[in-house]
C-alpha cells in the first residue's frame, strides 16, 4: 500500500526555471563543462523524468518531458553511466504531450505529469512496474503487467496536505521546501477544491493543514474536514471512510488511501487474491481498510500494526460492524515475526501492505522460513516491491500474478499487487 502521499509531496519535477535544492546545485559540473544536447525522449522513468540516450551511449534523465518529444537540454549532472539534464526547449512535441490543466504546474511539487496525456501515463506506469519486476526482482512474469486506470484523471483525490505560508494556501515547490501559493487544485475532489478556496480566503494560520473527504455526519454535512495539523490537539479530529461495506475511522494526519474512486476495485482485487480459508495474517493492517472485508472470508484474522491509534480505530470499526473474528496486535511487524508466540507457525495465507520502504530483509527472511503457502503483497513503490519479491523468489516463492492500480494520476506513482506461491 502506499503510505499516503500528500498532494504537494516533495517529488522532483524540474521545469525550466525550477529552483533546485542545495544538494542538486552542488552536483552541477563547472560552467565550462555544461553541455547542450538535442535528444529524443524514448520513455518515462519511475521518478517521472523522460529518458533519452546520448551519442556516447549514456542514459539521460530529463524532467518535464514526454515520450516522443525532441528537446534541447542542458546537462547539469554527469556520472559515468548516466546524465541528468534540464530542458531548455521543446523542439518538437511528442504525440502524448498535452497542455497542463493547472496554472501552478511547474511551480507546485504535487504533480509532475500533467503535460502527458492520461492514457500515455497509464501505459508508462505499466511499463515501469513491469520493468522493475523483471530487472530488479529477476521475476518471470506470466504476462505483461496491466494497470487499472483511475475513473477520472482529475478531481480524484479525497485527501491532501496543504502548506499555509503567510496566510496563503499552497504546496511545497518541486524538490524544495519553499512555498508555492495555490488556492485551487484540479486533482482534488470537487468538495475539497471548494474547501481549499474558502480556506485561502479566510487567511488561515500558517503551518500544515489537512483537507479530507469522508462520510458525512452532523458536524460535517458535506463530509469535508479541514484540520490544522499544527494546532495543540489535531488528533481529536477523525475521518470516517467507506471501505467496502464497512466504515473505518482515520485519525487526522494518519494514513488513508487517497483515491476514493478506486477504493472498491482495490479492496475487491485484494480480497480475490487473498481468497478464503481458516486463518489469515495481515501485516501492516493500518486502521482496517482491507481487514474488515477480508475477515468475511476467514474464520480468524490476526491484524498486525505498529500504530496504536490505528489499531484502536480498527478495533472500534470491527466492533461497530459486528465483526468478532479479528484479533489485533499493536506491534512492529519485524518484532512480531521474531517474538510473538502466534508467529511461530504462520497461517497458510499472509497479506502485506507495507510503507514505501518495503519489507526489509529480516521480514522476508522470516516469511521464507515460517511456512505460509500464499503471500499477497500490495506496494506503492516499484523498486522496493520488486526487491522484496526478488528476495522471496530466492527463498522459494514463485510469482503467480502481478497488476497495478493508478491511484495517483498526474504523478509517476503506481500501486502494485502481487501474489506469490510456494
Amino acid at each position: 500500500m502506499s503510505r499516503w502521499e500528500p498532494a504537494g509531496s516533495r517529488q522532483g519535477k524540474g521545469s525550466r526555471g525550477h529552483r533546485r535544492s542545495q544538494s542538486s546545485r552542488s552536483q552541477r559540473p563547472p560552467s565550462s563543462r555544461l553541455q547542450d544536447l538535442t535528444l529524443d525522449i524514448q520513455r518515462l522513468a519511475n521518478d517521472g523524468s523522460g529518458i533519452a540516450r546520448a551519442d556516447d551511449g549514456r542514459i539521460v534523465f530529463i524532467p518535464g518531458t514526454a515520450p516522443g518529444d525532441r528537446v534541447l537540454v542542458r546537462v547539469v549532472e554527469a556520472r559515468r553511466n548516466l546524465l541528468r539534464a534540464d530542458i531548455l526547449e521543446v523542439l518538437q512535441p511528442g504525440p502524448d504531450r498535452v497542455q497542463p490543466r493547472c496554472p501552478a504546474f511547474g511551480r507546485c511539487g504535487g504533480c509532475s505529469w500533467q503535460h502527458i496525456d492520461y492514457p500515455a501515463q497509464v501505459a508508462a506506469k505499466a511499463e515501469i512496474l513491469d520493468n522493475a519486476l523483471r530487472r530488479i526482482g529477476g521475476l518471470d512474469l506470466p504476462s505483461p503487467v496491466q494497470v487499472m486506470p483511475s475513473p477520472q484523471p482529475y478531481e480524484y483525490r479525497g485527501r491532501a496536505r496543504i502548506l499555509v505560508h503567510r496566510h496563503r494556501t499552497g504546496y511545497r515547490r518541486a524538490a524544495s521546501e519553499d512555498h508555492a501559493a495555490v488556492d485551487d487544485c484540479p486533482i482534488l475532489a470537487t468538495p475539497l477544491r471548494v474547501a481549499m478556496r474558502k480556506l485561502d480566503a479566510a487567511r488561515p494560520a500558517n503551518g500544515d493543514w489537512e483537507l479530507a473527504l469522508g462520510e458525512a455526519d452532523a458536524l460535517h454535512p458535506e463530509g469535508v474536514r479541514v484540520i490544522h495539523l499544527d494546532s495543540p490537539d489535531p488528533g481529536c479530529e477523525t475521518l470516517a471512510l467507506r471501505a467496502g461495506d464497512h466504515s473505518i475511522q482515520i485519525a487526522s494526519g494518519g494514513f488513508a488511501q487517497a483515491n476514493p474512486l478506486l477504493f472498491d476495485a482495490l479492496i475487491g482485487a485484494v480480497a480475490d487474491a487473498v481468497g478464503s480459508g481458516e486463518q489469515l495474517l495481515e501485516l501492516y493492517a493500518g486502521a482496517g481498510f482491507f481487514t474488515l472485508t477480508l475477515a468475511r472470508g476467514f474464520q480468524h484474522v490476526i491484524a498486525v500494526e505498529a500504530d496504536t491509534a490505528a489499531i484502536a480505530n480498527l478495533k472500534s470499526a470491527a466492533a461497530a460492524g459486528g465483526i468478532d473474528n479479528v484479533e489485533t496486535r499493536a506491534a512492529d511487524v519485524e518484532r512480531f515475526l521474531l517474538d510473538d508466540p502466534s508467529s511461530q507457525a504462520l497461517p497458510r495465507v499472509v497479506f502485506m501492505d507495507p510503507p514505501r520502504t518495503g519489507l526489509g530483509p529480516a521480514v522476508t527472511s522470516k516469511l521464507c522460513s515460517k511456512g505460509p503457502e500464499r503471500l499477497v503483497y500490495l506496494s506503492c513503490d516499484p523498486a522496493t516491491f520488486a526487491r522484496d519479491l526478488g528476495r522471496l523468489k530466492t527463498g522459494g516463492w514463485q510469482l503467480e500474478s502481478a497488476e497495478g492500480f493508478d491511484l495517483f494520476p498526474q504523478t509517476p506513482h503506481i500501486e502494485g499487487l502481487a501474489v506469490m506461491v510456494r
